[in-house]
């Protein structure tokens, strides 16, 4: 495959309604858009869009960076793309930055699908899976509706990601508590820290929760080393997410309580290296959950084929996070019914939403 033309679009997307992770406030989501073409005019797209956010002018100054990359590392080149692995090979000289090689590998791997007119997803699993449920985000307890936890119990999800280390602790704990009594007894909770709290401050909180409704905390210790004792500890299960994005991860995964792996693509940035950590996950029995960073249909669309393809069956998979948008980067959107997402022949194919994004190379 030899890529002849690139473009570059520009996107700024409302959050609706606004955004509150860990005391910050974000209205607007932006970023920029990759798109590779071949000599027979066939176009595929990969998204860039780090976080936390970039601004406008910053994400406008990576620009260069980016046609320098491509100039010398991709159009005008064989590429000979037969696996992921040797997609990785081809990208290997860039600069180590995982938003940008994510970027890249979904638009190559995107395209490579649309010249041999094949799903994308067979390029990555012979088997892959034809649909799968999400979690809904719950950014902020108070921000999600009333302490009784109505409109999560009226919810198609039946799992829950709620962002905790954010406020009161003692406040946090009741919330949990409250929504635990009131949700259905299928319905699981999932915890995530973000690495916030020392061991004492996660036993605490930890100590207050009922095991039942707890499906797994992610990391909650801002030294992981220590969750296995958290878990014989407090008996709440735990899950790797930050730590999968060491690039020197090989840490056993047979310690007692970790129940699953969190793979965020655009953090870990090299589809072979994910392909590694999800066989590994899986041969040792956990849950393989791929999750988003909070990108446009574009992005999420590239991580479900991920997660139908190396993800574990029945699983909810974290990429609710469409819901938050206002508007999309394709057309016709990202979209789940009833909070599950369903394998689509246009997936990878969908057109750019020209009222969104805006051509700017």
């Amino acid at each position: 495959m030899e890529i002849v033309h690139y473009k570059i679009f520009f996107y700024a997307i409302p959050y609706s309604p606004a955004l509150v992770l860990r005391g910050k406030r974000y209205k607007v989501r932006r970023g920029l858009i990759i798109g590779l073409g071949n000599r027979e005019g066939q176009w595929a797209y990969g998204e860039y869009a780090p976080f936390p956010p970039h601004t406008e002018k910053t994400l406008l100054a990576f620009v260069n960076s980016v046609e320098n990359q491509l100039r010398e590392h991709i159009v005008d080149k064989p590429l000979a793309i037969r696996s992921v692995e040797s997609l990785a090979h081809i990208l290997s000289p860039l600069p180590d930055n995982t938003f940008l090689r994510f970027a890249l590998e979904s638009a190559l791997w995107f395209l490579k699908a649309r010249v041999e007119e094949s799903d994308p997803r067979l390029f990555l699993s012979d088997r892959p899976l034809n649909g799968f449920p999400l979690n809904a985000l719950v950014t902020g307890l108070k921000s999600s509706g009333d302490k009784a936890g109505g409109p999560l119990v009226s919810s198609a999800a039946s799992v829950y990601k709620v962002k905790v280390g954010q406020g009161d602790m003692d406040e946090e704990i009741r919330d949990i508590q409250r929504l635990c009594k009131v949700l259905p007894s299928h319905k699981k909770l999932r915890l995530d820290a973000n690495r916030g709290w020392s061991f004492e401050q996660a036993e605490y909180f930890l100590s207050h929760m009922n095991p039942d409704k707890i499906e797994y905390i992610e990391e909650p210790l801002k030294f992981p080393q220590s969750l296995e004792k958290l878990y014989l500890y407090t008996g709440i299960p735990y899950a790797y997410d930050e730590t999968l994005q060491n690039p020197g991860f090989d840490m056993p995964l047979n310690q007692a309580g970790l129940a699953a792996l969190i793979i965020k693509p655009a953090f870990v940035g090299n589809m072979a290296r994910i392909k590694k950590l999800a066989e590994k996950g899986r041969v040792a029995h956990k849950k393989i959950v791929f999750t988003s960073s909070f990108e446009s249909g574009l992005g999420l669309s590239a991580i479900a084929c991920m997660a139908s393809a190396w993800g574990s069956p029945a699983t909810a998979m974290g990429l609710g996070t469409y819901a938050f948008f206002a508007q999309d980067t394709l057309q016709p959107s990202f979209s789940a019914q009833n909070m599950v997402w369903q394998w689509s022949a246009d997936t990878g194919r969908r057109s750019l939403n020209s009222s969104v994004v805006v051509r700017i190379k």
